[in-house]
C-alpha cells in the first residue's frame, strides 16, 4: 500500500545552507523562502529532522555571539587598526593608524539590562512595609508635638 500525502521535499543538503543563511540573521520565514516552502515545512522540518534543527541552531548560536561581543566592544569602547590616504609629495600612501570608539553608555545599558535584569531595569520596585497601628500613632503624636511647640 502506497504512502499518502505528499512526498517530502527536505534533502540533507539543505543543512549547510540553513546554517550559512541563520549566521546572516534568517528567520524560519527566511528559510522558507529559501527552500520554497511555507513557514509550517520548516516547522516541520525542525521537528522531524534533528540534523536540521541542529544546523539552523549553530548558526543562530554563531551569529548571537559575535553581536555580542561586537555589542560588548562598544559599550567599553576598543581601538581598531584604520588605514588613511595621505598625500605625500604629490603621491597617495596608506598609512595605518589606530582608531579609538570610546564607549558608548546606550550599548551599556541595554547589555546591562538584558544581562543583569535585577539590577538594571528600567522600573525599580520598592518593598513597602505595612503601616502598623502603633506607626500611626507615633506619628499623630508627633504631630501633635509639632502644633503645640507652634503654639508656644
Amino acid at each position: 500500500m502506497a504512502k499518502r500525502g505528499p512526498v517530502p521535499n527536505y534533502k540533507p543538503d539543505f543543512c549547510p545552507i540553513a546554517y550559512k543563511f541563520c549566521l546572516l540573521g534568517a528567520t524560519n520565514e527566511d528559510l522558507a523562502g529559501v527552500f520554497e516552502v511555507s513557514r509550517n515545512t520548516i516547522g516541520n522540518w525542525l521537528a522531524r529532522y534533528p540534523e536540521f534543527r541542529k544546523a539552523m541552531q549553530d548558526g543562530r548560536d554563531v551569529a548571537d555571539a559575535d553581536v555580542a561581543h561586537a555589542l560588548l566592544q562598544k559599550a567599553k569602547g576598543f581601538t581598531h587598526t584604520d588605514v588613511k590616504i595621505l598625500q605625500i609629495e604629490g603621491g597617495a600612501e596608506p598609512v595605518e593608524y589606530n582608531r579609538y570608539f570610546p564607549p558608548d553608555t546606550q550599548a551599556a545599558i541595554f547589555w546591562l539590562r538584558n544581562r543583569r535584569r535585577k539590577q538594571w531595569r528600567e522600573l525599580i520596585e520598592h518593598e513597602h512595609s505595612g503601616v502598623t497601628e502603633e506607626k500611626l500613632r507615633e506619628l499623630e503624636e508627633a504631630g501633635i508635638r509639632a502644633r503645640d511647640a507652634h503654639r508656644r
